[in-house]
């Protein structure tokens, strides 16, 4: 539609470092690859060397994006980095 948005069906594939996804629970890891795969990023944005982030059950998550791979750069809870 109207966002410019490509084939929202595609998938990207996501590299998170299993050091990093460790961090939280079970039920969250699944449930936060599944957001990162739907590709969270602004549609107008496709720089591979910007560092994206947002915010997921208490974590600052941030990550890049090159072509159809994300990949997750840092996962920490939140206050960790001066943010709330």
């Amino acid at each position: 539609g109207w966002t410019g948005g490509g084939d929202s069906d595609a998938l990207l594939r996501v590299e998170c470092p299993e050091a990093l996804v460790s961090a939280l629970p079970p039920d969250g890891r699944e449930a936060l690859l599944g957001v990162l795969a739907n590709d969270p990023r602004p549609h107008y944005q496709a720089d591979p060397d910007r560092v994206y982030g947002l915010r997921f059950a208490g974590y600052n998550v941030r990550f890049t994006v090159a072509g159809d791979t994300l990949t997750v750069r840092e996962l920490l809870p939140e206050g960790e980095n001066g943010e709330k």
